[in-house]
């Protein structure tokens, strides 16, 4: 097998490995809130506690 036949095989396994888990989608999102990650809400948060 040539080097770029051993590349493409790869590539091809890697694509098809990638597909199957992200194709589950009963674990559900990796990040539950974006919002709460950002600082642009903890500051929000803070402003909104002041008031």
């Amino acid at each position: 097998m040539s080097g770029v036949a051993q590349a493409g095989l790869f590539f091809f396994l890697l694509f098809v490995a990638m597909f199957l888990s992200a194709g589950s989608k009963s674990r559900g999102p990796r990040i539950r809130d974006e919002d709460a990650e950002t600082w642009w809400h903890a500051r929000q948060s803070w402003w909104n506690d002041r008031r």
